[in-house]
C-alpha cells in the first residue's frame, strides 16, 4: 500500500508516541480498515493527508474541512491527524527536540480523544483545529504547560519605568467600558448601563491613557507618562508565548516555574520565537472573581499571581465546563466534591458571576 498511514499496523507503530489504550488503538484499526474498504472515504484521506504533507495553509484547510465532518466522523479524523506523525518525529529530530518533548506534546491526542468519548460515547477527535498546533510544531509542552509563539492581541500598552521599575499597564484606544472600568462585553453580556471608551494619545513627549488596574479593570481617569522616563515593553503584534494548561497534574508554583525556566531555554536554542516579550494566557484560571473566593493557598490563585491581568471579552462557559463537566441545571445539585467545586458554587449562590481573563507575564529578560 502506498500510503503507510492506511495500513492496519500504522497506528502500533506510531502508539508509542501517542500511548493510546488498548480499547482506542482497535478502534482506530477498525476505522483504518473502514477507509481501505470504501473508495471515496480513502481518496479523501489520502487528500488531506497530502495536504498535511504540504503544510503552511493546508493545515487550516484540513481542520476546516474536518470539523464539518464533526462529531460524526471524529474518527475518521483521527486517523488523518494521526498520519503525520512520522512527519512530525522528522521534524523534531531535525531540530534536535527531544524525543521526550515529543512523547508530552503529543499527548493531546490521547486527551481529546478521551474528551471526544466522554461527549460523544465513541473514539475519535473533535478539537481537530486544537490538536493542528501540535502536529505542525507549533505548540510545545514543556512540563506541566504548553506554549506557542504567536503576536499578541492584546489592545494595551505596557510601560516600565526606566528608574524604577514600576510598571504602567495603558488601556488602547477604542476600547468600551463599563462604569466599573470592565469592558463592557465581560460576563458574557454586553452592558447595558451608561460606560465610556478609552483613549490613548502619544505626543514626542508623552503618552496619555487609562490605567489597567490590578484586577484587570481600567480607571476612567487618564494618565500621563513622560517617554523619557518609561520604556515601552510590550503593545499589540509583539511576539510572545501563549501558554495552555493542558488537562491532568499539579498546577503547582514549583512545576509552572520549571515550565517558565524551559521555555525560556528551549525557544532560545531552537530558533522558535526566541525574541518573545512576553508569556500571555487566556483562560478560566485567570478569572478575576476566583481570587475572591479560593484560600491564598490555591495552586491557581499562585497562578493568577504571575500574570498582570487585562481587560477580557468573556464569559463563564469555559469554566463551567472544566470545573463541573458541563453548566449544572441546578446548583444545588451539583458536586461539591473539591475545594473549588465547593467555592464557586458558594459563590453562585451569593449571585457572583464569572468570566474568564486574560493576563500577562514578561520574560526574565525584559
Amino acid at each position: 500500500m502506498p500510503y503507510a498511514f492506511l495500513e492496519k499496523s500504522f497506528v502500533d507503530d506510531i502508539n508509542h508516541l501517542l500511548g493510546l489504550p488498548e480499547t482506542a488503538l482497535q478502534v482506530y484499526r477498525e476505522e483504518t480498515e473502514r477507509i481501505n474498504t470504501d473508495h471515496g472515504l480513502q481518496t479523501r484521506a489520502i487528500s488531506l493527508h497530502e495536504m498535511l504533507q504540504r503544510g503552511g495553509k493546508s493545515w487550516e484547510v484540513v481542520a476546516d474541512c474536518l470539523k464539518k465532518l464533526m462529531p460524526e466522523k471524529g474518527m475518521f479524523a483521527a486517523v488523518v491527524l494521526g498520519s503525520c506523525v512520522p512527519q512530525l518525529t522528522e521534524w523534531y529530530q531535525t531540530r534536535g527536540i527531544s524525543q521526550t518533548i515529543l512523547v508530552d506534546t503529543l499527548s493531546d491526542f490521547r486527551v481529546w480523544m478521551e474528551q471526544h468519548r466522554k461527549r460523544y460515547g465513541e473514539w475519535g477527535i473533535s478539537e481537530v483545529g486544537w490538536l493542528i498546533h501540535h502536529l505542525s510544531g507549533r505548540l510545545f509542552k514543556l512540563g506541566r504547560l504548553q506554549f506557542m509563539p504567536t503576536n499578541y492581541m492584546g489592545r494595551i500598552k505596557v510601560y516600565r519605568h526606566r528608574e524604577s521599575g514600576e510598571l504602567a499597564i495603558l488601556s488602547g484606544p477604542g476600547v468600551s467600558f463599563r462604569r466599573d472600568g470592565k469592558v463592557k462585553e465581560a460576563f458574557g453580556r454586553v452592558g447595558t448601563e451608561e460606560g465610556w471608551e478609552s483613549v490613548f494619545h502619544e505626543t514626542e513627549l508623552h503618552v496619555t491613557g487609562h490605567r489597567i488596574l490590578e484586577g484587570g479593570e481600567a480607571d476612567p481617569e487618564t494618565i500621563q507618562l513622560e517617554k523619557q522616563a518609561w520604556e515601552l515593553l510590550l503593545e499589540e503584534g509583539n511576539l510572545v508565548l501563549d501558554i495552555h494548561i493542558p488537562e491532568g497534574g499539579s498546577l503547582s508554583e514549583a512545576d509552572c516555574s520549571v515550565s517558565y525556566d524551559m521555555a525560556e531555554t528551549f525557544f532560545k536554542e531552537n530558533g522558535i520565537g526566541e525574541d518573545f516579550k512576553a508569556f500571555v494566557c487566556t483562560s478560566w484560571l485567570l478569572s478575576p472573581q476566583l481570587r475572591k473566593v479560593l484560600p491564598e493557598s490555591s495552586n491557581i490563585v499562585n497562578f493568577q499571581s504571575e500574570f498582570h491581568l487585562v481587560p477580557e471579552y468573556s464569559n463563564d462557559d469555559q469554566m463551567m465546563e472544566r470545573v463541573f463537566g458541563s453548566r449544572p441545571e441546578k446548583l444545588s445539585e451539583a458536586p461539591r466534591d473539591t475545594t473549588l467545586r465547593s467555592s464557586v458554587l458558594d459563590a453562585m449562590e451569593q449571585g457572583v458571576s464569572f468570566c474568564g481573563g486574560s493576563g500577562f507575564k514578561l520574560r526574565r529578560v525584559n
